[in-house]
């Protein structure tokens, strides 16, 4: 999404930009009322089709990466369960502290109550090295 927002914001810049230069040049030129006011239209003429330009250029780009999201959305769930499946394959017969979920998390608890090195140097304690 930021890529997108950077183009967009990119794409308004040079809107406003073109349109600022073309108004402050006309502005500027040593031409009479009517032929100032008729360059004026022409310009506000060619903005307008270069906006719906680029808006229709955005929109099937738009259209394009949600159609691609939507491929891969799809995918997701297959993958994730395929891929979980193969770990715990994998894992099987492997040596763990914690072979259940439930195990995992009565460990995991138990580590969150484990003062860090850190914590046991500054109580002037010595921190196991294999840990």
């Amino acid at each position: 999404m930021p890529k997108e927002t950077s183009l967009n914001g990119a794409v308004a810049g040079a809107i406003v930009g073109g349109a600022i230069g073309a108004i402050t040049a006309l502005l500027l030129a040593p031409k009479s009322g009517r032929e100032l006011r008729s360059d004026l239209c022409a310009k506000a003429q060619s903005v307008k089709e270069h906006t719906s330009q680029l808006a229709g250029q955005l929109s099937a780009q738009a259209k394009e990466l949600a159609g691609s999201m939507t491929g891969k959305s799809e995918e997701a769930p297959a993958t994730a369960c395929h891929s979980a499946t193969d770990l715990e394959e994998r894992s099987e017969g492997m040596n763990t502290m914690a072979p259940s979920q439930p195990d995992m998390v009565k460990l995991g608890k138990e580590m969150d109550r484990m003062p860090t090195h850190s914590e046991l140097r500054a109580e002037g304690k010595q921190p196991d090295p294999e840990q």
